[in-house]
């Protein structure tokens, strides 16, 4: 887990985070088709990715520290 303040520099480390992901873990290539229906060859991460908004801008320890029972939980729920 990476918790990144809400604010432009955390915006900026979570996109330069999400680069260093995509070049260095490890990817699978299979075939889908594209939004034309033409079949393509496609890289997949191996890796479950998900970025989250933290409620009311508050930082993440903030989060935490406001509940600290269930507060980290709610840096980790998927959303739905």
């Amino acid at each position: 887990m990476l918790a990144l303040d809400p604010d432009a520099a955390g915006d900026q480390a979570t996109l330069r985070g999400l680069q260093v992901a995509r070049q260095a873990m490890d990817h699978e290539t299979g075939l889908c088709f594209d939004a034309r229906g033409l079949l393509r060859s496609e890289r997949r991460l191996k890796a479950d990715i998900r970025v989250t908004t933290l409620p009311g801008g508050m930082d993440p320890d903030e989060v935490v520290a406001r509940d600290p029972r269930n507060g980290s939980g709610l840096l980790v729920r998927p959303n739905r």
